[in-house]
């Protein structure tokens, strides 16, 4: 697994990664999101 820390510090698998990346979404957009879901519960840690 090439992103192996980057699923681990986000929760993302690596399926959802490769969608993120593939939807061009921006650093910006994709750290908002995780942080966003991480304080909305939807992070299993």
């Amino acid at each position: 697994m090439e992103n192996e820390i980057i699923c681990w510090l986000t929760g993302y698998s690596e399926k959802e990664l490769e969608n993120r990346i593939s939807s061009n979404v921006t650093y910006k957009q994709f750290f908002d999101e995780v942080v966003s879901s991480c304080f909305m519960g939807n992070y299993d840690s």
